[in-house]
Order: structure tokens, then sequence, then C-alpha cells
């Protein structure tokens, strides 16, 4: 519910609430003249009190008002129009017979007791204060009417009738107050009751409260500086002056003072007192509006900052909707993809997003939404079709009077990654062989044997470590050069042997590792079967003028073990070393040159 919707409500239970006070109190005094209850219809002995005609008049008037603020349909606003033009006529009839002496009908007579105690009838009739409210509240209460209010002028003209009622029944109030008849009736029969004027003041009061259009009412309950002095200060000026008059008088009678001191003395309380609440809210003003002040410079300096940020910042800072589409971004974006503000501004962000991460899109939609917050990396194409990688941080942001909207901010870290992935691996990978190293085998066996140790993802691991044989003869003979070119020559093989699942490793110098992933005894016994066979493939085709061969041993990893990838590595060596014992008891095939190769000898004749 809006906050002025709740005010609309509240000034209509006001209006309610009000008609009913009335309604009740008009009741009363019927029921007194019935009855002849003299409490009733004078509230206090010898002061006015409420004819007929005005009870009958505020009657009306207190049901005109209640159909005007709620509007309960057509029937109802005819009938307040009709309940609101009664009133007038009958404050008509009173009028004309003050200022003419015409008496159409509408007088009323009471019995009187004189000072020696001779009952009379006298005839009352209305007060001219009751004939003129009468006449303005009823024209107020007609001018509220929906049909008749079209325009905002008729608006303004109830509002200001109401308020000509309000002054001339609280003039009416003072009257008794001070014992100035001549502003509660002109004489002892026809003057205002008290209860006759507090019925006008809640009239008047809710023909104010009825007008949505009521500049008097809309200023006293804004929140603004001149919302507050109305609050602060109407009761004061109402009030005080009041009850200064009320003690000036009372200390005359009381023979304290004459008429000038009495004067005096409440002419100059008046001003003491009046200015003494002046300065009063005037101090709170000046303070509220040197505090305003400095939050306006605030915001001015913060928007200021924000926009040098945003036009000159060499980040990205762009601004989209909770459904992603994009309402503005800075020109280091635009130089940065190479888009201008018409291709950008009003497209989705996810279409500058690479396809294969169009499905993640609904999800950062939905984290932003829920958590305020997030943060991370992605992937945007630029106009030339380049992918460039942006560290992103946006939050949430609701404003009062806007829809929440997203700002985004982020860094252009291309260029970051790009280093930081080729410096690991170069951490990881052997420069001579472009295999991974001992670091880099070692970080992703580890990861296969956790994986091993799964039941759900054991696929079986052998490890394989292997030697190059006569690397000391072909540096010797050749140069290191050329040893060099052989260590590159067995990597090759092994990598054209190895599927892409399996890690090949220069371990160190001639030393390689392989770790075989989902393989058995055999098939570990079948993948040094092919290394062989490649390298005499690879021997016989090759210019070169040695050969290359190598002494391999075999490590099988039992998942239910806890042993680690270096004890694997260490059985593995040791194998190796078996093997190399076993070919240096068979006659030698290679490390020398192919055109001095010795023919094969039989080993038994």
């Amino acid at each position: 519910m809006s906050k002025n919707l709740t005010i609309i409500r509240t000034l209509k239970r006001v209006v309610g609430y009000g008609s009913l006070l009335i309604i009740a109190i008009v009741s009363a005094v019927f029921l007194g003249w019935v009855l002849d209850v003299r409490v009733l219809t004078e509230v206090i002995p010898g002061f006015p009190s409420m004819k007929l005609s005005t009870a009958a008049g505020l009657l009306m008037c207190s049901i005109a008002l209640y159909l005007t603020a709620h509007n309960t349909g057509r029937v109802n606003g005819k009938l307040h129009i009709i309940l609101a033009g009664s009133a007038i006529m009958i404050g008509g009839e009173a009028s004309l017979n003050l200022i003419f002496g015409w008496d159409i009908g509408f007088h009323q007579s009471a019995v009187t007791i004189d000072a020696a105690g001779i009952r009379s009838n006298q005839i009352v009739h209305m007060s001219p204060q009751a004939a003129a409210n009468f006449l303005l509240i009823g024209l107020a209460i007609i001018l509220l009417n929906r049909r008749i209010n079209r325009r905002k002028k008729y608006s303004l003209a109830s509002e200001y009738l109401a308020i000509s009622a309000l002054i001339l029944t609280f003039a009416a109030l003072l009257g008794h107050l001070y014992g100035a008849q001549l502003f509660n009736g002109t004489t002892a029969f026809n003057g205002l009751g008290l209860h006759t004027a507090f019925c006008f003041l809640i009239l008047a009061i809710g023909c104010l409260a009825a007008n949505r259009e009521s500049r008097l009412i809309n200023l006293f309950l804004s929140n603004s500086i001149g919302g507050v002095a109305v609050r602060r200060l109407l009761p004061i000026v109402v009030f005080l002056p009041t009850i200064i008059g009320l003690l000036r008088i009372v200390g005359q009678n009381m023979g304290l003072y004459d008429t000038g001191v009495g004067v005096m003395l409440t002419v100059m309380t008046s001003i003491v007192l009046m200015s003494g609440a002046i300065f009063y809210f005037s101090s709170m003003s000046h303070h509220s509006d040197l505090r305003r002040r400095a939050i306006e410079n605030k915001l001015a300096s913060n928007e200021k900052k924000f926009r040098e940020l945003f036009d000159y910042g060499q980040s990205l800072i762009s601004l989209h909707d909770l459904d992603g589409i994009m309402t503005k971004v800075n020109p280091a974006l635009l130089s940065a993809l190479g888009y201008s503000q018409d291709e950008v501004v009003g497209k989705s962000l996810r279409d500058f997003f690479p396809l294969e991460y169009h499905p993640q899109f609904a999800d950062y939609l939905r984290e932003i939404e829920d958590a305020g917050i997030s943060q991370g990396y992605l992937t945007l194409i630029s106009k030339n079709g380049d992918r460039r990688a942006w560290r992103y941080h946006n939050i949430l942001v609701a404003e009062p009077g806007r829809r929440p909207y997203v700002l985004g901010h982020a860094q252009d870290v291309t260029m970051l990654l790009a280093a930081e992935k080729a410096l690991r691996n170069l951490s990881l990978t052997d420069d001579l062989t472009k295999l991974y190293n001992r670091r880099g085998f070692l970080t992703h066996a580890k990861q296969q044997i956790k994986l091993e140790k799964h039941s759900g993802t054991a696929r079986g691991l052998n490890l394989l470590f292997a030697d190059m044989d006569g690397l000391k003869k072909i540096n010797d003979t050749y140069g290191h050069e050329a040893g060099s070119d052989a260590i590159i020559a067995l990597a090759n093989v092994f990598g054209s042997v190895m599927r892409s699942a399996d890690l090949v490793a220069r371990w160190g110098g001639d030393e390689f590792v392989i770790l075989t992933i989902g393989s058995t005894d055999e098939s570990a016994v079948m993948m040094v079967d092919r290394i062989k066979g490649r390298l005499a493939e690879h021997n016989k085709q090759s210019d070169l003028p040695y050969d290359i061969s190598c002494s391999i041993g075999i490590a099988t990893f039992d998942p239910r073990s806890s042993r680690s990838i270096e004890s694997i590595i260490a059985e593995a060596d040791e194998s190796m070393y078996k093997d190399k014992e076993l070919r240096k008891m068979a006659p030698r095939e290679c490390f020398f040159p192919t055109a001095n190769r010795p023919e094969p000898q039989p080993v038994f004749e």
C-alpha cells in the first residue's frame, strides 16, 4: 500500500468519525427539545441553545459530507447534493429573516423566565454565524462532488469556503470565551450555542479533509520544512493568543490592572512568546537547511567522482536491469570491445557471451537477484570476434522511486590470465621435450591416484619407468646437442604410443615416467611391446648415425593400498634396472653408427 493511499484512507476515517459525532450531538439535541431537557439543548445553563432548524441543517451537512468523502455511488452522489442544498436553503432563509425581516416560517418559540420570574414565549431565530456557515459549508460540500468538481479551481473554491467557515466559527467560540456576544449572535435569542459551534468546527475541518486538492491539508501532512512549520507553529499561533487574551480579561475583572495595562500586557506577552516560537523554529529550520546543504554537496561530490570514474576510468562499468538488458556503459567498455553506444545499450548482456556460456546467464541473474551480489570471471566477445576475459564484481542497487538495477564493475584480465597460464605451464612442463616435468607429473598423478581409490572412478593404473640406453656414448661421440636430439626423439616415440589420457613426463636427465590409465598388467606389457616396436620403426627410418633404445620397468598400483606415488615410482625404477641388466646380457644392437654396426653373432653355435 502506498503512502498516499494510506493518508487518503486516514482522512476518510477522520471525516467519518466527525460525521458520526455530529449526528450523535444533533440526536441528543432533538431528544432534549422533545423531553424539555435544557442541558441537552444548551450544554451550559444560560448559554444559547441549538435551534431545531440548526440541528436539522447540521444533520443534513454531516450526512452529505460523509457521502462526499466516501463516494459511495451515483445515487448517493445526488443525495449529498440534495442534502447540502437543503442546508443552504435553511441558511438562506435565516439570512433573509435577519437582513430583510422576511419570515418564511422556519422559526421556533421558546419559554423564557425573566428576572421577576415571569414566564413568556419568545420567538428565537438562527444566529447570523450559523446562517452564514450553512451557506459556506453547504456550497463547499457541493463543490466537492466529482461530477461538478472537474476542475481544480472548484476544489480551491471549496477550500476557501471551508476556511471561511472555520474562521467564523472560531470567532464565535472566542466570543463565548471573552463574553463578546456580537461574535456569536446579535441578541440573547439568536446566539450560537457552544455545541453548535463545535459541530460547525468539525464540518469545516471535515470539508478540508475530504478535499483531496486541499493545499492546507497537503501542506499540513507533508514531510517538508513547510509541513513541519505548520504542524509546530499553528497550535502556538491559535492557542497562545487565546490563552493570553483570556488571562487579560480575568485579571482585569479581578481589578489587578486597568484596560491600558491589560492591553499592554497582552500585546507584550504575545510578541515575546510568538517571537520566541518563531526564533526557535527558525533555528531548527536553519540547522536543518545546513544539514540538507551538506548532504547535497556530498551527493554532488560523489556524483562528480562517479561521473569521472564512469567516463574516464579504464575499468568496465555498466548498468543493466534484472533481465540483463544493458542500460548504460562507460567508454572504456566500448573501447575494449569495439562497439558503439547504440550497439550495446538496449541489448542483453548475454548477447556478448560465447554461445557455450549462454545457459549460465540465467544462473547469474538468479544469483544477483537473490544474493544481491555476484563476482567471478566472465568472457565477452569483441566486435572483431576476439574473446576477452574480465574479472567482475556486480551488486544489486535498490533506490527509492526506481526499479532495482545491477551496477557492474570489471577489469580486463585477458593478458593476466594468459600470463598465469603460461607461467603455470612453464612450471609444469619440461623445456626440452615439452612433456610434463617432475612437478607436473606428480601434480597430475596424485590426482589420478585419488580418483583410483574411489570405487566409482577406479580404472586401473600402471606406471612405466624408462631409462634411455647409451646416452653417454652418444654425447661423447657426437656431442651434447646430439644427445639432446636423442632425448627428444625418445620423448616423441613415447608421445606417439601413449593415449591422450596417459601421463608422460621426463623425470630427469634420460629418465621418463609413464602412468597408463585404465590398464591391466597384461596391457602394460603390451604397452612396452608397442614402445619397443615403435623404437624399431624409428631406428629403421632414421637418418641419424645412431639408434635409440631404452630399458623399461613396470609397477602396478593397488587402490586398496596406502602407497604413495613416490614408492610406486621407486618400484618401477627397480624393475627398470632389472630389465637393463637383462639387456646387457643380450647382444648389443645399438649405440653404434649404422655403417660400422657389426653383424649379429649367434649366442649358441
